[in-house]
């Protein structure tokens, strides 16, 4: 963030690394430069380089090493309002529709839709200015499935499913915007309690966005192992310095899912392991959060006896090696199947929600 960046190489061994603040396409300031002769084996992989790598170095003078750089402004990236409207006669009588369900694509193309008198309504746009889109399609379904009427489970497939329609079907009346936009929830960083004798509190600020992870700070100076993790609103999983501590393995499972509502504690801790196949005590920490209304389509809707659904959130901690129970590997494959409604596991999960 504020055009600092962190570089890095391992050379000989050696993680050297250099912070600067970009000025220009060939300038930057200087903030500091740092080398760990004994650094954690992640720092030296892109997808897991993170500034704790830094602060674990030792510090240099400012010109232990010079550096060279060339760089590009990023293009602009558009993020729709949702004072986005779905318009015209097709849509509601002709009374313009707030766009509930939107999905980023990629290089500013936009999926949009709404659930109007049980169709999903779909149009697929490049946002180009603040009111300003290219249409790219516009479709409809009439037998979606209840997850593309859910935010957090709407994505590209629900597009892939509908019906082609002309342009002019269901006109867009957009508002964009070039700057962040944050709607995530937030954790209580600060009650995170970390593990281990030798453990001195947590890194995690307070308060923490919904899926980013801290961990605890040790007196030896050692990398904790393992990160807590603000999930649901909630700090998750723990983070272990060395000492008298034992942790059996954990797989933290969560799902999204589409209910009349949440099932009581017990329910679902029931509900979970049958549909894994696992020893109750296997289940624990069970949490189930009911989202907003989910319109249903004309045919789950007849089935269903009722027009509306809740969007779930829910999952719990899996504890491997429970009375001889399986590992966490197996753990996790698992729960990896229980999403997939194609798979034995997910069917159980599905039926037991819907009764």
């Amino acid at each position: 963030g504020n055009h600092e960046w962190l570089l890095g190489v391992v050379d000989k061994g050696v993680l050297n690394m250099v912070k600067i603040r970009l000025l220009g396409p060939r300038t930057s300031e200087w903030i500091g430069t740092r080398s760990d002769a004994d650094y954690e084996p992640s720092c030296a992989i892109q997808l897991t380089f993170v500034e704790t790598c830094y602060g674990t170095g030792n510090d240099l003078g400012r010109n232990a090493f010079r550096v060279n750089i060339l760089a590009t402004e990023a293009p602009v990236s558009w993020n729709v309002l949702p004072q986005t409207y779905l318009m015209g006669s097709e849509v509601d009588g002709n009374k313009p529709q707030p766009v509930k369900l939107m999905l980023n694509l990629g290089n500013n193309i936009w999926l949009l839709g709404v659930v109007d008198d049980g169709v999903l309504k779909l149009v697929k746009v490049r946002v180009t200015g603040l009111a300003t889109s290219d249409w790219l399609g516009t479709r409809s379904d009439n037998d979606y499935d209840p997850s593309c009427a859910v935010h957090a489970t709407f994505r590209e497939e629900c597009w892939d499913d509908g019906d082609d329609l002309s342009r002019d079907a269901y006109p867009v009346s957009l508002r964009a915007t070039d700057e962040g936009v944050n709607s995530a929830k937030t954790c209580r960083g600060d009650i995170a309690q970390p593990l281990g004798d030798s453990s001195n509190g947590t890194n995690c600020p307070s308060p923490m966005m919904e899926g980013t992870t801290c961990a605890a700070h040790c007196n030896s100076g050692a990398i904790a192992n393992g990160t807590f993790l603000c999930l649901a609103g909630k700090i998750r999983l723990q983070s272990v310095c060395s000492g008298h501590v034992a942790i059996g393995g954990k797989v933290l499972l969560t799902l999204s899912a589409v209910a009349s509502g949440c099932p009581s504690p017990e329910q679902l801790r029931n509900m979970l392991a049958r549909a894994l196949e696992v020893n109750r005590d296997a289940v624990d920490g069970v949490f189930c959060e009911a989202g907003e209304e989910v319109p249903l389509s004309k045919n789950d809707a007849l089935s269903e006896g009722h027009r509306t659904a809740r969007a779930l959130s829910i999952g719990g901690d899996l504890i491997a090696g429970v009375d001889g129970g399986m590992p966490a590997q197996d753990l996790l494959q698992r729960g990896l199947r229980l999403a997939d409604n194609q798979t034995a596991f997910g069917v159980c999960l599905t039926t037991a929600l819907r009764h």
